[in-house]
């Protein structure tokens, strides 16, 4: 991880990737990137770990997925799933409804989360969690896309040949492009 002194030093790399979100899809693309030689950086505007209600139900084919990119180590804490079931209240009849999920698994999203950043950091990944990013110029006659940094007080800057936004529906990355 970067420390507040080290987050300015960030501007004096080019980077190849910059990804800002560590979520399911920053994580995963940050693995396989980092593990295909890419120079990568891994944003995250969150502290780190950090804990996140939603998620954690994978269905077989997204754990196929992970293990079709290599990444399923990431599963080693999860619980394998065959069925999903619903129960209404006995006061309004004691229903319940079984579906299959045959091959599915459930893992906690912050460990999902903790194991996706952990191997993409093996891999080489530099991750910087605690920095709020937002991308910058979007003329795609530009060589390289720049990513304003925030952390507290601090303001620095990165330089990246290509910037994914992974963070999420809520995320505020693009929000000083009209498009």
């Amino acid at each position: 991880m970067i420390s507040e002194s080290n987050l300015r030093d960030l501007s004096r790399e080019i980077w190849d990737v910059a990804i800002i979100g560590a979520g399911p899809a920053g994580g995963i693309a940050a693995a396989l990137l980092a593990g295909h030689g890419c120079h990568v950086v891994l944003l995250e505007k969150s502290a780190w770990p950090r804990h996140k209600v939603c998620g954690g139900c994978l269905n077989a084919t997204a754990v196929q997925t992970l293990r079709d990119a290599g990444l399923h180590d990431v599963l080693r804490g999860a619980v394998m799933l065959h069925e999903v079931a619903w129960h209404v209240a006995a006061n309004s009849g004691g229903r319940a409804l079984h579906v299959p999920l045959p091959g599915g698994a459930a893992i906690g999203r912050a460990e999902l989360d903790a194991a996706l950043v952990q191997m993409a950091t093996a891999r080489g990944c530099v991750f910087i969690p605690g920095v709020s990013a937002i991308v910058q110029n979007d003329d795609s006659a530009l060589e390289y896309r720049t990513v304003r940094l925030q952390r507290q007080k601090q303001t620095s800057q990165l330089s990246a040949r290509i910037v994914l936004v992974c963070d999420g529906i809520a995320g505020t990355s693009l929000a000083e492009h009209s498009w």
